[in-house]
């Protein structure tokens, strides 16, 4: 019984298994850490499944290439990281390892809530439809972004810059300042997109 309800499990290959699984979720009742839905593996989708599931339905939605563009690299790295977990299995845990992984290879802040916010609203529509029971973003705290002021170089900065950069990445630096395109805009952009 869990919270005056009966929760039914699995069959276990000996006794001995079903005992030692008995004593872990009564030791975890008592410690206030026991989730059934953890437990339950027949018929929860993978996280990966889920995940390309969510994905092929970008090129029908209303969303812009480049929105789709991004989608799908957040799906690609969270399928790398969520290989074998079910969707209920997926944890706040599971969430802290992966913001301290973008932490660790260099990402802002405002980067890393992009890939959260991505899981986030694909673990929201499995909610939706009845795949998932709870989201494990309740329970997780998402970076904080500061809304630190908008600072120009000046042109002596400028030049400096582009000196210290050379060619041909010089040139790259100047086209993003001119434009302000973002570095994916200016490394996906085609021919078809310059008018």
């Amino acid at each position: 019984m869990h919270n005056s309800k009966e929760c039914r499990f699995d069959s276990f290959a000996t006794k001995t298994k079903a005992r030692e699984f008995y004593e872990k979720a009564k030791n975890e009742q008592r410690g206030g850490q026991f989730f059934p839905e953890r437990y339950h593996q027949q018929g929860t989708s993978l996280a990966i499944e889920w995940i390309d599931q969510y994905m092929t339905k970008l090129a029908v939605s209303d969303k812009s290439a480049k929105t789709q563009y991004e989608e799908r690299r957040y799906g690609e790295w969270w399928k790398s990281r969520l290989a074998r977990k079910r969707l209920p299995q997926i944890t706040p845990s599971d969430l802290d390892v992966a913001k301290e992984e973008l932490t660790a290879k260099g990402h802002v802040p405002e980067t890393i809530k992009h890939y959260l916010k991505f899981l986030r609203h694909v673990l929201n529509v499995a909610i939706r439809t009845g795949k998932l029971e709870k989201n494990p973003f309740a329970k997780f705290d998402m970076p904080k972004v500061s809304q630190g002021r908008t600072r120009f170089l000046r042109i002596k900065e400028e030049a400096a810059l582009l000196k210290a950069l050379g060619q041909p990445y010089a040139q790259w630096a100047r086209l993003a300042m001119l434009t302000e395109l973002r570095k994916t805009e200016l490394f996906s952009l085609r021919w078809a997109n310059v008018n």
